[in-house]
């Protein structure tokens, strides 16, 4: 009998692949996990380089993530195929991540089948064309200035190379990115840039957040080659529904998307039983905290095997209430010194684990999100690629399926879209803010309609919270990171796109719990488990939400 990596190595060849050492470590892993006669080796080899050649496309180099999206894939369809146990969760790694983009002769969406990485510029088009696509859609706006149209209420959205020679009194709308050059505020798009002129009369939408280098539709007038502001807007969102209806089902926008998705829904639909419990900033170094996880996993001792099989355990960093690094240059070398820190931190969890919960540890699915201060392969960018492995022994020796996510994380469970991501939005995003004087052109007005805040038809105006700033801001802008002076890891900026809507939205954010109700978006911050115990217990299969607190 060969060895497991002879013999993927045998297949690689013949299927034209080079594969990287991790990637072939990986594949080695899964053979021995299914441990079975050599003839059905064989088959599962041949089903991952199936699945590699319709996921990878014509890149022949295999590394670990890719291996690590088909291996994923893999075991969905094991389960599926043979019933066996085990949450239907899957996580979709950054590879899996469709490129999508708008077509620039169509304007139509599309997934590349190109493996080519984008790089700043590319990546602020696409999100300036997913944009301009939205609002031409949204019935606001018009493409040109049509003078014989009748009026139905909408405004021409024109590029900043349309303005010149329109009549004065007409207003127009322009969509670009807000930008502040020396004191100056201006909007930039493809085509040029022009300077915006904010007048006593001129109004900020309230109901979002506007910071440095958003994409704001802008309507104004046109007079004298500058553009006095009439208002700012942040560009519409589409709902979820409107967007697959265009597209077509067989579109994957979002990652892992089930071939059958009727009978993928009708298989959803029977996993009432399936549950994800989200813990976010569990700091694994105060005493505190860690008494709460042995508490907790004491409790989850108390399910039936077969309860625990459908039970998927997420935790998002911090890991560590003390960043274990400085931002200072002069400090790298302490990066490295203290990285093995967070590997303590995370055996410890292990243990914890393993100690009052070894039914859980045995049949349950765990997976890790790095925050913004862990050890990450590149540290201080988004999105966060995943915690290294060899940081996670601890917890991987202890449990049977673990998996090391990225942030943001995208989820899958059978139709069910989710997106989870760890970070301080309402501070970045109120900081966000302080370059522009926008106080002064925002007025109290009435909740957004489009909020589903309270009762329908309650009397009386309510105000938007903060948190539903947050929200409407992130989901009207479609991306996870809108500022252009976030650091990102610009080939990998799909991962913190949202060119379709998903069903559920987790805002780790270092806030209080909240909840909201934005297009059809159930947008939810679990709390912080460190400071109040408290965890989000979450049932797919119909969307139900249960914000708790450990006593």
């Amino acid at each position: 009998m060969k060895e497991p990596k002879d013999e993927i190595r045998s297949f690689a060849q013949a299927y034209k692949y080079n594969l990287k050492p991790l990637a072939l470590s990986r594949f080695a892993s899964f053979l021995k996990k299914y441990d079975t006669d050599e003839e059905y080796r064989r088959d599962l080899l041949r089903d991952l380089f199936s699945l590699i050649g319709e996921h990878c496309c014509e890149n022949r180099l295999v590394d670990e993530l890719k291996a690590d999206a088909v291996i994923s894939l893999q075991e969905a369809k094991i389960k599926g195929c043979l019933g066996t146990d085990g949450s239907s969760v899957q996580v979709i790694s950054m590879d899996a991540v469709p490129k999508v983009f708008v077509d620039e002769v169509s304007n139509e969406l599309r997934v590349s089948r190109s493996s080519a990485a984008l790089n700043r510029l590319q990546c602020l088009n696409q999100r300036y064309a997913l944009a301009r696509r939205r609002c031409w859609r949204c019935g606001l706006y018009q493409k040109s200035v049509d003078q014989g149209a009748p009026h139905d209420g909408s405004m021409p959205l024109l590029s900043t190379s349309a303005l010149e020679g329109l009549d004065p009194d007409l207003q127009v709308a322009v969509l670009g990115l807000l930008v502040v050059r020396d004191e100056e505020v201006f909007l930039e798009d493809l085509r040029g840039r022009i300077k915006l002129k904010f007048v006593e009369e001129s109004r900020v939408t309230q109901h979002c957040f506007v910071g440095n280098g958003f994409l704001v539709v802008v309507s104004g007038f046109w007079v004298n080659s500058v553009l006095q502001v009439a208002r700012v807007d942040l560009p519409p969102a589409e709902r979820r529904e409107v967007t697959l209806r265009d597209v077509g089902c067989s579109m994957d926008l979002f990652g892992l998307a089930p071939r059958n998705p009727v009978e993928s829904l009708r298989e959803e639909k029977k996993r009432l039983q399936s549950v994800i419990i989200v813990m976010a900033h569990v700091h694994l170094d105060k005493v505190g905290t860690m008494s709460k996880l042995a508490r907790f996993f004491e409790r989850m001792q108390g399910l039936s095997e077969s309860e625990l099989r459908d039970v998927t355990f997420v935790f998002t960093g911090d890991f560590s209430s003390v960043p274990p690094y400085f931002g200072d240059a002069s400090h790298l070398p302490d990066i490295f010194d203290n990285s093995d820190r967070l590997q303590i931190l995370l055996d410890g969890l292990g243990r914890c684990i393993a100690a009052n919960a070894p039914a859980a540890a045995q049949h349950s699915h765990f997976v890790l999100i790095p925050g913004p201060s862990d050890m990450t392969r590149l540290q201080g960018f988004q999105p966060q690629t995943p915690i290294a492995t060899h940081f996670a022994k601890g917890v991987e020796n202890r449990t049977k399926k673990l998996t090391l996510a990225p942030n943001p994380c995208r989820l899958r469970f059978h139709t069910h879209e989710i997106i989870i991501a760890r970070r301080d939005f309402l501070r970045d995003l109120q900081h966000g803010e302080l370059l522009y004087e926008w106080d002064r052109y925002r007025t109290k007005e009435r909740t957004d309609p489009a909020l589903d805040h309270g009762a329908p038809g309650e009397a009386g105006a309510a105000t938007t919270t903060s948190f539903e700033r947050v929200t409407k801001t992130l989901l009207d802008e479609a991306h996870l990171s809108p500022s252009i002076d976030d650091a990102v890891l610009w080939n990998a900026d799909d991962a913190l796109r949202i060119p379709v809507l998903p069903h559920t939205m987790l805002l780790c954010d270092s806030t209080e719990q909240w909840e909201c109700h934005y297009k059809g978006v159930h947008v939810v911050n679990p709390g912080s488990f460190a400071v109040n115990g408290t965890f989000l217990w979450y049932t797919p299969a119909d969307g139900q939400c249960s914000l708790n607190r450990l006593d």
